[in-house]
């Protein structure tokens, strides 16, 4: 399963359930499509944008959407299809991405990378930060994603309230609650590393004002699996097997959430983080953030 004819690839977009499990994932985000064809410099084309003169942000807002794409980037042979960790107001032209203020949501993403081989302890690395969410108050809004050798967790954004996004700031927010995690699971992780005689596993945080991340039953960039969602009560059972495009085994609850419970979260973590540090840089125009308690 390391790699597949584009036949495959083509195939598997006919399955309408994984047309419409990408669409949800990026309804509201700015869309990313990974193609196999390579420019002149033998880089692969990312496809971000529609139109050349005027370049209008990549969506999708039901499966339909995915079948058109396809269609119109056919000649650079579409692979993998990723979604924005922010939710916009407005994704109608290339200038309201750099507008802080139309950001209206960020997921907080955990990026775990590794072997394909040590997938074991790429699960138990995901287990650690889902207890810790678990033991911060996050018990029905977290689920782990699969994504060609390693692992995402997700905090679905709905998570953390209205209010406390106004107060703090989507990306803060993001930001500061992967960020604080990693630091204070930091020993559990060396310690899993240690045990397991994992050369290769990493956990990062990746949050900054414009990553994508895969969208869950999209197929990985480079190895013929299939993104799969699994539940934090199902992790122990999780085998590489579920991730064979042919044969998946996907959660489709992954959407599930409780509005408001990363609330005290997100307000620990940032008073303990602060501010995305990316910010001033990649925005044209930003709203002051609450200073943070160090």
């Amino acid at each position: 399963m390391e790699d597949a004819t584009y036949g495959k690839v083509k195939e598997y977009y006919e399955n309408t359930k994984v047309r419409e499990e990408i669409s949800v994932f990026c309804r509201a985000r700015w869309v990313a499509i990974h193609c196999e064809k390579k420019n002149p410099q033998g880089v692969p084309f990312l496809v971000r944008y529609k139109g050349w003169k005027r370049k209008v942000p990549l969506t999708i807002q039901e499966e339909q959407d995915i079948t058109k794409l396809l269609g119109l980037f056919s000649r650079l042979s579409p692979r993998t299809f990723y979604g924005t960790i922010n939710e916009y107001k407005n994704l109608e032209n290339q200038e309201e991405l750099d507008d802080q203020d139309n950001i209206e949501r960020s997921t907080s993403i955990w990026d775990i990378d590794n072997l394909l081989d040590d997938w074991g302890t790429t699960i138990k690395a995901a287990s650690l930060i889902l207890e810790f969410l678990q033991d911060n108050g996050v018990k029905k809004s977290a689920f782990v994603k699969w994504s060609g050798k390693g692992a995402h967790i997700h905090l679905n954004p709905t998570a953390v309230s209205e209010p406390t996004y106004l107060r703090i700031g989507p990306l803060n927010i993001a930001y500061a609650i992967v960020e604080f995690a990693i630091r204070n699971l930091k020993p559990s992780f060396r310690k899993l590393v240690e045990s397991a005689k994992s050369s290769h596993l990493s956990v990062e945080n990746k949050i900054d004002p414009k990553r994508i991340f895969t969208a869950p039953l999209s197929l990985h960039r480079s190895l013929f699996r299939a993104c799969v969602c699994i539940m934090p009560e199902d992790i122990g059972d999780f085998d590489i097997s579920w991730t064979n495009p042919e044969s998946f085994r996907h959660n489709p609850n992954w959407t599930r959430t409780a509005i408001g419970e990363a609330d005290p979260l997100a307000e620990l973590a940032y008073s303990k983080i602060g501010p995305c540090p990316y910010m001033g840089r990649l925005f044209r125009k930003r709203t002051p953030a609450p200073s943070a308690e160090k």
